[in-house]
């Protein structure tokens, strides 16, 4: 079985309210789903970023797998090694949404669930945490005054339809004052019936996430995710808290997780099928948590169905995929694979079983959401479309307050 070629189109599915976080207000999500085809009729999926930059890339990375044998998965990855010198992130994107269609191949070809290709799953279902985030009603933005109810309302909502026992709060759109009582109300309507995480990402200075993390101390926080910015800093707030500490952020791909681990810097590493390249690459970060006795789990970047697939089957058969995986799906309208959506019930969702990664794709869904946006997207912008003009008025750099 030999590549003949590859396949992208972009799709843009909108999110059922826009939502906000520090850096922006997102109203859908742009992804481009890649199919590769092959000389035995078997079809490749994969999905990645959305960015017209992260698409050059799977074009131009296409020459390297025309002709080639789906299962050499590290020839590939050897071929393409010197791109993310040039094109750091969109290259570990690119990496990512290519790999993923390559296990697809695989599992198709041998009539297994890729999870089996990966060692087998040691759950039969995986977990996901409720993303909590503040939203536009319309164009109104809710009230800074309101936010701490509103919030802690979808939160009980959201666990009463889907049986979440983990909730993740995007922080840094209000004051850390706001964020502070937002939690507090979450745990006085909700209890202990679910564990907490908050993510500001890196909104904060290091000097007020110190005070704002020691006042949320109290509520009992499975942890604080980039509550400020950067390695050092994320260093300096660690050995002041009793709580951990997670990124997605300071830690995102393997030259600085050595730095990371050595400043004794965060907790917990989010894992991501996209920007760490891959579902080997995922595999092998998990290999270094295991190791230095750092936690790990997955976290989301506004995927649909086809890397939520790749998702489920990687956690599956990684045991050191420990805590609920992250999720943006309960925040859309649709998705683009056949027979809908993805069911989460007592807060997990059960792992594919067919060949390859057990999803197919709805051509009807794809053409209806190919190249809808809300806001076209220039080259290098994010894939997640996020209308920046929308930012909160007090964030006019990544550390703030």
């Amino acid at each position: 079985m030999k590549i003949t070629g590859v396949q992208i189109d972009t799709v843009c599915v909108p999110f059922l309210k826009p939502i906000r976080w520090a850096w922006g207000t997102g109203f859908e999500t742009r992804r481009n789903i890649i199919r590769i085809h092959t000389d035995a009729g078997i079809i490749g999926l994969g999905e990645t970023k959305g960015s017209e930059v992260v698409k050059s890339l799977l074009k131009s990375m296409e020459t390297h797998l025309l002709g080639a044998d789906p299962f050499e998965i590290e020839t590939f990855l050897r071929k393409t090694r010197i791109a993310p010198y040039f094109t750091g992130y969109s290259a570990f994107c690119a990496f990512g949404g290519l790999e993923m269609a390559l296990w697809d191949l695989m599992g198709k070809a041998v009539d297994l669930p890729v999870y089996k290709l990966l060692g087998g799953k040691c759950r039969s279902a995986i977990e996901f945490s409720g993303y909590v985030f503040p939203q536009y009603d319309g164009d109104s933005a809710a009230d800074e005054s309101s936010a701490p109810e509103e919030i802690a309302r979808f939160c009980v909502e959201s666990v009463k339809a889907y049986g979440f026992r983990t909730l993740k709060l995007k922080g840094g759109i209000f004051s850390p004052d706001t964020d502070i009582k937002t939690i507090a109300r979450i745990r006085d309507m909700l209890g202990n019936k679910v564990k907490l995480r908050i993510d500001p990402n890196g909104a904060w200075k290091p000097q007020t996430a110190l005070r704002a993390c020691r006042l949320m101390e109290k509520y009992d926080l499975e942890w604080f995710e980039d509550p400020t910015w950067g390695i050092e800093n994320m260093r300096r707030l660690r050995k002041d808290l009793h709580t951990p500490l997670a990124t997605n952020m300071c830690i995102v791909d393997f030259d600085q997780l050595p730095i990371g681990i050595r400043l004794e810097a965060v907790d917990i590493v989010l894992g991501d099928i996209h920007k760490w390249g891959g579902i080997k690459a995922t595999q092998k970060l998990a290999a270094v948590c295991s190791v230095f006795g750092l936690g790990m789990t997955i976290h989301s970047g506004a995927e649909l169905g086809i890397s939520t697939a790749a998702n489920l089957h990687v956690t599956a058969a990684t045991p050191k995929i420990e805590f609920p995986i992250d999720t943006h799906y309960i925040h859309y309208k649709d998705d683009i694979i056949k027979g809908g959506r993805f069911q989460i019930k007592d807060g997990c969702m059960k792992i594919p079983d067919g060949p390859g990664l057990g999803v197919e794709i709805d051509e009807e869904k794809l053409k209806q959401f190919g190249n809808l946006s809300h806001n076209k997207q220039k080259p290098g912008e994010m894939s997640a479309v996020f209308d920046q003009t929308r930012r909160p008025d007090w964030v006019p750099e990544p550390m703030i307050w």
